[in-house]
């Protein structure tokens, strides 16, 4: 029987976490040797975000951390932005109300121009200098849309995200001014509102094309609704791929020299009637005599024992009983590319 599913990153961050686990220590490291509390801050800052999905409980840890610094230091900033994760985490939890009144809490002091940037402490991923305030006001409009979402308020969630919107021009952000349109086109498509759900969706597209906008395509999987599939069979499908192409992109890590960067990233586009995934490594790419068969049932290109030729074949007939499609490109030497369209009927 088909439900609905929210397809969201989050599924696959325990993979990356752990193909990621030295990045944790080395992390660990730098906040065990940092010698002023400005870099204890920035340290928690970035362990924050290694658990922000991952480990709720771990990532509240270090927003304590950060707030505990920030507060010693009067640094009013770095307090609303530790505020603001905090405001996060619980809104994932579902502790709405300690959330909201950790937003208002930090909206305070955002406001307040003369709460200005302090040199060496982390405020946001997106750092402009000179107008990371803003920067952060946009993050409390925009964390304050997914408390709305869940108190199923749209009017609300429509109305925070265009005050994010518009911050993000004030501050010239194609990153932040693509993440809200993309938002919006969400909402409006929830609503029903397609003609504003694809203004804004388009406005998003447009965005994508600037380099500086780049940074935040790897999410667009929380921005595209709800989709109707049997989501057990989708989520093997995905990390059939995903595992396929960490895969690659590690075996190519072992010819290459140590500058070589192993990169998996996960893209999706709202399209009409449709929604576009694809899984994208920088791996070594397939050889054309084999490309042709990867989706027959029992044919592997990987040594004896470490593949059964069953996982891409079980992801085309997945699709297929979708009546979506799945496609491949890849270059030999630079990588490869799985397509995956699947019917969204929200938009229909």
């Amino acid at each position: 029987m088909k439900t609905i599913l929210k397809i969201s990153l989050f599924l696959f961050l325990p993979f990356i976490a752990k193909a990621q686990q030295s990045t944790h220590d080395n992390l660990q490291d730098i906040l065990q040797n940092a010698t002023t509390d400005s870099a204890r801050y920035n340290a928690s800052y970035n362990l924050y975000l290694y658990f922000i999905e991952a480990n709720r409980d771990s990532a509240l840890f270090y927003v304590e951390k950060r707030l505990a610094l920030a507060i010693k230091n009067k640094i009013k900033l770095a307090e609303a932005a530790a505020l603001i994760s905090r405001a996060y985490q619980y809104n994932a939890m579902g502790r709405y109300s300690e959330a909201f009144q950790n937003l208002l809490q930090a909206l305070k002091i955002a406001e307040d121009p003369k709460n200005d940037e302090v040199q060496g402490w982390k405020l946001t991923q997106y750092s402009i200098p000179g107008k990371n305030r803003l920067i952060v006001l946009f993050t409390i409009h925009h964390v304050l849309d997914g408390l709305m979402r869940n108190a199923e308020n749209p009017e609300q969630e429509i109305l925070q995200l265009k005050e994010a919107l518009k911050i993000a021009v004030q501050i010239n952000h194609p990153d932040r001014q693509m993440t809200s349109n993309m938002n919006l086109a969400r909402a409006y498509l929830k609503m029903n509102q397609l003609d504003s759900a694809f203004y804004f969706a388009k406005a998003a597209q447009v965005l994508s094309e600037n380099p500086l906008a780049q940074g935040y395509i790897g999410n667009n999987l929380l921005t595209i609704g709800d989709i109707s599939v049997i989501p057990q069979d989708i989520g093997r499908v995905l990390l059939n791929l995903i595992n396929n192409a960490f895969y690659a992109a590690n075996e190519k890590q072992k010819t290459k020299d140590e500058k070589f960067e192993p990169c998996v990233s996960i893209q999706t586009k709202l399209l009409i009637n449709k929604v576009e995934i694809k899984v994208t490594d920088n791996g070594n790419g397939i050889p054309k005599n084999i490309v042709d068969k990867i989706f027959q049932p029992f044919f592997t290109s990987k040594p004896t024992g470490q593949g059964t030729g069953l996982g891409l074949s079980l992801a085309y007939d997945i699709i297929k009983a979708h009546k979506g499609e799945i496609k491949v490109e890849t270059k030999e030497g630079e990588g490869t590319e799985f397509i995956i369209h699947l019917q969204n009927y929200s938009t229909q």
